[in-house]
């Protein structure tokens, strides 16, 4: 090779030198420098041409490999080694090496090419960035050198690689809109082309649960749902108090949302809330899109709040207005049946006489409550209330023809010094009714089932709620809880569940209502769902009130 010749000619030009010394203890130092641009170069089959780029503090440089006199040809152009291959014919892989030398520096490029056709491979298809950008790595499996390219017009993109690594990153710049933005990245191969499918999230005004074709909601679901949108895991049902999965949300619209459901199936219910009420038109907009009905607006109401339901997705979703916007999902299949219910609300007489000590509310006395189940046509069961001598409970049977409506057991508790919560001897509220409970063993006026193990409140007692101005509060200890406005800032508190009774009714299932005055400041259920610690103190204050003397049937049993 000419270079060659001229790089000995050099050498043997400069041999005269290396005997002549300013100081006789001088010693001659060759700090030459080289680096490729590429350490290993890859071929197809059909062979082709590739580039290196040689950087060397020499003034010259040669390049040889013992493969030039078979299929490899190397051609010195400046700072650049070409490197042509020959089409492989012989059916297998074949590899070499090349050989750069620069004074007494060297550097190897490890040459193959393949038998066969493109191999390009990408980790992923597809990569989604969050409204804040950042930088993702793409891995590459490739057989020969790639390119990477983006749609045009894509700048928010940014396209890092180093040609001859075996992956690329990706970068987002921060997004400001609301809606995703998307473009294709395409990365190329010779003659073979693998498209990297990219989106952008905005700022999501509204965040949904998880509502998908029945099968698919299912708490495996939720997670992998959850997680793919950002959302992280922080509160798991703990068999005690909490029944509930409970994320925290990157949208600060909606800080956190909560799942419950068993280990298989679609998840029973899921709540988030927000509050900021003006938002209420942009959750309207999100669940149109999704293919829910909007409710026609109602009296009192603003449009958007109400029932919105799916032909083909199992949920109703119930949007309210309390402190800001309240997001119920609930799985309901389809009632074909009708269900009789009662005709007014269980225990609506006795929540207009309960006393609220906290809010100084008084109400009726152990003899008013006693006067009136007397003349209802009940009988007192002295066997079984412990008030006044050992408790604070009176038990009462009512009357036949109230039993035939499902009425089966009245119980109500005083506030006395005798209790699991005493009272002092002359506190102002002594002897007065706290709280009262129905033990219904008609489950059916409730709710319905198929299977006799799955339950789903009727569509007419869900009417019958909704017609006596109660609101969906939540669930607490396989209870269902709903409250209505009851003025001065209290609320009434309508709790019910499915349980079983070991010494009462034994053997049936029974629906037990349970009821209560409170501060309507602790339910304002937007700002609680909002937060997760006060979403824990209502779950515990709800527990607090909830007579726990019953097998409560399961989580299965949801109200709507």
């Amino acid at each position: 090779m000419k270079t060659k010749l001229h790089l000995l000619f050099w050498l043997f030009a400069l041999v005269p030198l290396a005997f002549t010394s300013c100081d006789d203890d001088e010693t001659f130092v060759d700090e030459t420098t080289l680096s490729t641009s590429l350490s290993s170069v890859t071929f197809t089959k059909d062979g082709g041409q590739q580039s290196v780029s040689i950087t060397t503090s020499a003034t010259t440089w040669v390049a040889t490999s013992p493969l030039e006199s078979s299929w490899l040809t190397l051609t010195q152009n400046g700072a650049q080694l070409d490197i042509t291959a020959a089409p492989n014919t012989e059916g297998v892989d074949r590899k070499g090496y090349i050989l750069v030398n620069a004074g007494s520096a060297a550097a190897k490029i490890n040459v193959v090419q393949s038998a066969g056709d493109v191999v390009l491979s990408l980790s992923t298809e597809s990569l989604s960035f969050d409204k804040a950008g950042g930088e993702q790595r793409i891995d590459v499996i490739c057989n020969e050198s790639f390119s990477v390219e983006a749609d045009e017009g894509a700048d928010w993109l940014g396209i890092s690689y180093v040609e001859g690594a075996d992956y690329f990153n990706l970068s987002a710049a921060p997004y400001e809109g609301t809606e995703p933005r998307s473009a294709k990245v395409y990365v190329i191969a010779g003659t073979t082309t693998k498209e990297l499918a990219v989106v952008q999230n905005g700022e999501e005004l509204v965040i949904l649960p998880l509502l998908a074709e029945t099968g698919s909601n299912t708490i495996v679901d939720v997670f992998q749902f959850e997680e793919a949108r950002g959302n992280v895991a922080i509160t798991f049902p703990d068999g005690l108090f909490n029944n509930a999965f409970y994320f925290a949300s990157k949208n600060p619209n909606f800080p956190q949302i909560a799942y419950m459901g068993e280990a298989s199936g679609d998840y029973s219910q899921a709540m988030t809330a927000t509050t900021d009420e003006s938002l209420l038109p942009a959750i309207k907009e999100a669940l149109v899109a999704k293919g829910f009905t909007a409710p026609a607006p109602a009296e009192g109401q603003q449009d958007g709040e109400g029932d919105y339901t799916h032909t083909s997705i199992p949920y109703v979703v119930n949007v309210a207005i309390d402190g800001g916007v309240t997001i119920y999902a609930t799985y309901s299949p389809i009632q074909e049946e009708q269900h009789p219910t009662f005709d007014i609300m269980p225990l609506t007489e006795q929540l207009s006489w309960m006393a609220c000590a906290e809010n100084d509310l008084h109400g009726y006395t152990f003899d008013e409550v006693n006067a009136w189940e007397l003349e209802a046509g009940s009988t007192f069961d002295a066997a079984s209330s412990t008030y006044p001598a050992t408790g604070d409970a009176a038990m009462y049977t009512p009357s036949e023809a109230e039993q035939a409506e499902g009425m089966g057991m009245r119980i109500y508790w005083f506030y006395n010094t005798i209790s699991s919560n005493p009272v002092a001897a002359d506190d102002p509220f002594l002897g007065e009714v706290r709280q009262a409970r129905l033990v219904c063993p008609d489950f059916e006026k409730v709710y319905w089932t198929s299977d006799g193990s799955s339950f789903y409140m009727t569509n007419e007692f869900q009417a019958l709620l909704e017609e006596a101005g109660y609101e969906y509060i939540g669930p607490a200890d396989n209870y269902q809880g709903y409250k209505k406005d009851a003025g001065d800032g209290m609320v009434d508190i309508l709790m019910f569940g499915l349980v079983q009774f070991s010494d009462l009714f034994v053997g049936e299932i029974c629906v037990d209502f349970q009821a209560y005055k409170d501060l309507g400041i602790y339910y304002e259920t937007a700002s609680i769902y909002s937060d997760k610690d006060k979403t824990i103190e209502l779950i515990n204050r709800m527990n607090a009130h909830v007579k726990k003397d019953a097998t409560p049937l399961s989580s299965n049993a949801i109200a709507k």
